[in-house]
Formats: structure tokens, C-alpha cells, sequence
């Protein structure tokens, strides 16, 4: 099985076989992702995903196309690849363009959130532009969200919250000690997302 099949069946599998499931780790890739313990409805579920012409992103699209979903792209392009968003509607954009994401979130039922700059050793060098995206950004999309009405949101994490864990597997129990830029931009966008969820109807 190569590496696209092991991503598409674990995602499945998440989605559809253990809908309570909050986290899984995709095969081979520094990604984690939390999907709500909710029973989302297949029939014309349209789902935007943020960073749809990344890596990670394409993918998740893939599979979630091949499972029955309708599948909205929304990308800037910056890292990104257009070829990969080939067969699906792709709207350029920012995760904290407003304006831009409005007639978007109008007409799909979740998000997806991949749209993340994630290069460790860039981040030291330039933590704001990391601070800018992977936090403030990350919160003007989950209001964009919930001002749409949007109440399904996922958030896809990374292991580098965890810093340099003492013990290996990483584990739910694993403290959150990030080390760099990254992980901590990362961990403060997980931590809102969590406290909305808290403190509202919202399924992260």
C-alpha cells in the first residue's frame, strides 16, 4: 500500500469507522489531527479545506472527494501547489481575509484547517510571520467560522507542541512543552480552539 492509500484509509477510517476518535497521526507525515466527536453527514456535505494545494491538504481533499463529500480548496498559494488542486474548485486567498472567506463559508458545512507555516528552522529566524499566520490567522478563520454559522472545525496540529518529549510514543498524557516558534504558535491556536469549543456549541 503506498503512502497516498495509507493517508486515504486512515483518514476514512476516522471519519467513518470511529466517528469518536479525536486524533490520528497520518502515515509517515509530522501531522496531527483532531476530528470532532460527532457523526458528520455524508449525503452533500461540502467541506472547505485550508491549504488544499499543500501537501497535507490535497490529500485530505482526496479522500474526503472519494468518500462522497463535496470539496471546496482555499489556498494562497505561498507554499502551495496549483497542480495539486487540479479537478477541484480552488479559491485564492489568506486564512485571515474576511471579505474573501465570507461568500466561501456561506456555502460549505466545515472546515478543515491545514493552512499552517510549518518550517521549524524558519520560524526561529521569523517567528512574527509565524505568530501572524498560525495564531492570529488561525483565530480570524474560527471567527470567520463561527460568524458563518460553521460549527465543525478541524484543526490539524503537529507533534512539535510536544517539544522534546522525555518519553517516546507521544501520548495524549505527553506534556506540551513546545521548543521553537512553530510548536508554540501551534499550541496557542490548539489551545483557543479548545477554550471556543468550551465555551460554545463548536465541534473542534
Amino acid at each position: 500500500m503506498g503512502l497516498d492509500d495509507k493517508f486515504t484509509f486512515a483518514l476514512n477510517d476516522v471519519l467513518h469507522t470511529h466517528p469518536s476518535n479525536l486524533e490520528f497521526a497520518a502515515i509517515a507525515v509530522e501531522a496531527e489531527y483532531e476530528i470532532p466527536a460527532i457523526h458528520w453527514k455524508k449525503e452533500k456535505m461540502a467541506i472547505l479545506v485550508l491549504g488544499g494545494a499543500g501537501y497535507i491538504g490535497s490529500h485530505a481533499a482526496r479522500a474526503l472527494r472519494c468518500s462522497g463529500y463535496e470539496v471546496v480548496l482555499y489556498d494562497n498559494l505561498s507554499t502551495g501547489f496549483r497542480r495539486l488542486a487540479q479537478g477541484f474548485e480552488l479559491v485564492e486567498g489568506d486564512i485571515a481575509d474576511e471579505a474573501r472567506l465570507r461568500p466561501v463559508l456561506a456555502r460549505v458545512d466545515a472546515v478543515m484547517h491545514f493552512a499552517a507555516h510549518a518550517y521549524v528552522g524558519e520560524s526561529v529566524e521569523n517567528p512574527r510571520k509565524y505568530f501572524r499566520n498560525n495564531v492570529l490567522g488561525a483565530l480570524s478563520l474560527l471567527n470567520s467560522a463561527l460568524d458563518a454559522g460553521i460549527r465543525r472545525f478541524v484543526f490539524s496540529s503537529t507533534c512539535a507542541v510536544y517539544g522534546i518529549p522525555e518519553q517516546i510514543p507521544i501520548t495524549e498524557q505527553t506534556p506540551r512543552e513546545p521548543v521553537n516558534p512553530y510548536g508554540a504558535s501551534k499550541f496557542l491556536s490548539k489551545t483557543h480552539s479548545k477554550l471556543t469549543a468550551a465555551l460554545t456549541d463548536y465541534a473542534p
